[in-house]
């Protein structure tokens, strides 16, 4: 009998409004390789990915849909995720206020985390779609 086992996750979608300024935001405010393609189901389409470790994000347009699509059109600013660095989140944090980021919360705060306990802070995209970076302790 079969029984799943999911290893990890290898890419996650975001919908955003503009490709090229969402894809320098992730590059500056969090470090991602911007990287472009194109594909068979989307030849027409210049795509773009933000790679990261061994995962990246696939930015799609919110306007634009790219196959297969979600039953419902993705909207800009509900993507809701979190990333693990082994840089210090206050790091991140300071980082972003020097570049007068939108913070969802304005400190280092404590989160559980799919191995453990978290310290992690909270900035939204362009978009408004929520992101969390964390460290491990």
């Amino acid at each position: 009998m079969f029984k799943p086992v999911i290893e990890s996750i290898d890419h996650i979608v975001v919908a955003v409004s503009n490709i090229n300024k969402s894809a320098e935001w992730y590059h500056t405010m969090l470090g991602m390789t911007i990287q472009r393609f194109k594909t068979e189901s989307a030849p027409n389409q210049d795509r773009v990915a933000l790679v990261f470790g061994q995962q990246k994000i696939n930015l799609h347009h919110k306007d634009i849909e790219v196959f297969p699509v979600c039953k419902k059109p993705a909207q800009e600013g509900t993507a809701d995720f979190c990333l693990i660095s082994k840089q210090p989140v206050s790091d991140f944090l300071n980082h972003w206020k020097k570049h007068s980021c939108e913070l969802a919360v304005e400190n280092i705060v404590q989160r559980t985390g799919a191995q453990g306990p978290l310290l992690s802070v909270y900035v939204y995209d362009l978009d408004g779609n929520l992101i969390e970076v964390s460290n491990y302790v």
